[in-house]
């Protein structure tokens, strides 16, 4: 995982509002380094931030931590309401990593899924050329574990769904007999496994013809009631009524995937599904790309020689209707959410010119349509190059947010200014007649971990955000004690902060906020390790301040001052040394005076707010304990410093 600070000269990052054809674009942003870059899955989380999920073959800035040389790994990363990157995690190994699909988990954090063709990094226990490649990773980012599945043949994963008893769906293609993949009839069959909250297989079964058959989504219907949907150009074993050359086929699973129904979907041309979501009145609508003119594309507008394609099923796979829109050549239709008003946005890429303002040899290509699937607006936005959406959503008030991948830098990505190559490409619009903005914005707050010093495992513990000025506490939480994070808000129009972690049996530790901070993201990160309360553990107190050669504590220093008061307090056994220490600047001999008289004025401050004065003793040390080198005014600035270090329990 990486930081931000390393990405942000990076980002290309601009703001537009000059409506384009059919929709009007907020703003777009660029996400990337040198490589190759590719969006494809959002998913909304906690304070107006979203995780996304693709590919990058970059070994710098956002691809920095790649597994290879100039390879595509999987990346998730954190994004900000206003596309600042939070965090990113690369996954994969030395060979080639592609991203299928991503879903959040209850802690916060992802589980994605795709295709490796690597046998070490975070590739383990592989089975053959290609295999299936799962990881899990927590809400700051961390890798928590990562499987492979597969066999000797070639193995595909595609779809992965997350249920609420932790347990995760897996899904996409096989082309082997043998390792986890128990049983096959055909080239390539669909493969279907429930993995428990770690990985491992608790139940997996494959099905189809003799023909290819492969998942391209999951989706759970209801409660031990899952979705498959599929692509086969299969004429026999599970398949019931083809249609045509390669068709939609929609398999409805039970809780042990035995199969309650099935019907297939297209023409006698190519068909496959590639999104799906739930209408208001409980039907699925499936979003994809066909190339049929005939059967449940009869009704339909054909366009061109492929067009995105829309249709609603009932819950028990009844075709309602069957939208298809383009223009003279191909679109293709990757995604679809539902809009507020009942409707659908679905998202994609074009190539076609005639009726469409193409800008290139692909656009991202947006189609805004009705409850029935009827076209209310279609848009294009891009460059010279290949531009593609694979995910969209609707936001509350009326925008949309998109991401895909752009590789133009012409055209509408000029402004951007942005390298050659693909990036991520995340943009917000709106409909052509909306003409407010109604712009999720960042919030801004404060994240971490809370582990023990010499253990390096995580403890509970109380974190505390306070206003400086007037000591009013502004938030407090307690974080998740098992894996030792935390969240906490802090206020929108910065000031004066300052944080305090204190845990039972632990010394204390605290800070003040830098909200210059929030320039670059939203989230303010500090891992903390406490240590044990042992003789010997020592806590170093910033945030006391003095004058230059004087001994009077300035007023900032209260914060610092009420949380070794607080701590003191609350372990009345602890006795502990107030020490004074200094550079080496001056003479030695005042110098240690003036640090004794510093140590002695912070503990009069604590006598005085009722610290019992058998808990307490001074040393002034002046420049004996350098704790870092004084060659620099950063390392005398860490030696000019009032520790406390416990010396008694009582």
């Amino acid at each position: 995982m990486h930081r931000t600070n390393s990405l942000i000269l990076l980002l290309a990052l601009i703001a537009l509002y000059a409506p384009v054809s059919g929709q009007k674009l907020l703003w777009q942003k660029a996400i990337g380094s040198s490589g190759y870059d590719n969006g494809m899955k959002m998913i909304p989380v906690d304070r107006n931030c979203f995780l996304m999920g693709g590919q990058t073959s970059s070994n710098e800035g956002f691809g920095e931590g790649n597994h290879s040389l100039g390879i595509y790994d999987l990346v998730v990363a954190r994004v900000s309401a206003e596309g600042q990157v939070i965090w990113q995690t690369l996954i994969g190994g030395s060979g080639k990593e592609t991203f299928s699909d991503m879903q959040a988990t209850p802690d916060g954090g992802a589980v994605l899924i795709g295709t490796t063709e690597s046998k070490d990094g975070d590739a383990t226990s592989t089975h053959g050329k290609m295999d299936y490649l799962v990881a899990k990773v927590d809400r700051m980012g961390n890798l928590e574990w990562s499987r492979c599945y597969g066999g000797t043949g070639n193995d595909k994963g595609l779809s992965i769904i997350a249920l609420e008893n932790g347990h995760y769906i897996i899904g996409g293609e096989s082309g082997s007999r043998n390792g986890t993949m128990t049983y096959s009839r055909g080239g390539l069959d669909a493969w279907v496994a429930m993995l428990d909250p770690l990985g491992d297989i608790i139940l997996e079964k494959s099905f189809g013809g003799t023909g290819n058959e492969k998942i391209t989504r999951l989706f759970e219907i209801k409660k031990e009631r899952y979705l498959a949907l599929c692509t086969t150009n299969s004429a026999n074993g599970d398949v019931k009524d083809p249609l045509g050359a390669k068709d939609v086929w929609a398999v409805c699973l039970s809780k042990n995937f035995d199969i309650i129904w099935q019907r297939t979907f297209g023409g006698t041309d190519f068909d496959e599904a590639h999104g799906i979501v739930r209408a208001q009145n409980g039907d699925l609508v499936i979003a994809g790309t066909t190339f049929s003119e005939d059967e449940d594309l009869s009704l339909a507008t054909y366009h061109g020689l492929g067009d995105s394609w829309m249709f609603q099923i009932t819950y028990d796979g009844n075709l309602r209707w069957s939208q298809t829109y383009g223009g003279a050549k191909s679109e293709g239709g990757n995604s679809v959410a539902p809009t507020p008003d009942g409707g659908y946005i679905m998202v994609g890429t074009t190539n076609s010119r005639a009726k469409i303002i193409n800008k290139g040899l692909y656009d991202g290509w947006m189609v805004r349509t009705d409850s029935l699937g009827r076209q209310i607006w279609a848009g294009t936005f891009g460059g010279e190059d290949f531009e593609n959406l694979y995910d969209v959503m609707a936001l509350e008030g009326g925008n949309y947010l998109a991401l895909g991948f752009a590789e133009s830098v012409r055209g509408d990505l000029a402004p951007l200014q942005k390298d050659i190559g693909n990036d991520f490409w995340f943009i917000r619009f709106t409909d052509p007649d909306d003409p407010i903005d109604n712009a999720l914005r960042n919030v801004p707050y404060l994240a971490g971990t809370v582990k023990s010093e010499t253990s390096e495992m995580p403890i509970p513990a109380e974190v505390t955000v306070t206003e400086n000025r007037t000591l009013k506490q502004f938030s407090r939480t307690r974080n998740e004690a098992q894996k030792g994070m935390y969240t906490l808000d802090l206020p929108e129009k910065g000031g004066t902060y300052s944080v305090m972690f204190s845990s039972p049996g632990y010394m204390f530790y605290g800070q003040d906020l830098d909200f210059d901070l929030l320039k670059i993201s939203p989230e303010i990160r500090i891992d903390v390790a406490l240590q044990p309360i042992l003789v010997g553990s020592k806590v170093v107190l910033n945030n006391i301040n003095f004058d230059i050669g004087k001994a009077e504590i300035r007023d900032d220093s209260e914060p610092e001052l009420r949380r070794l008061e607080r701590f003191l307090k609350a372990n009345p056994d602890v006795k502990v040394e107030i020490s004074g220490h200094t550079d080496n600047t001056g003479v030695a001999d005042r110098v240690k005076s003036l640090s004794e008289r510093r140590a002695t004025r912070v503990r009069d401050w604590l006598l005085k707010a009722g610290v019992a004065g058998r808990q307490m003793q001074v040393a002034g040390y002046g420049m004996e304990h350098p704790i870092a080198s004084n060659e620099t005014e950063e390392g005398r600035q860490k030696n000019r410093r009032v520790e406390v270090e416990v010396v008694e329990l009582l």
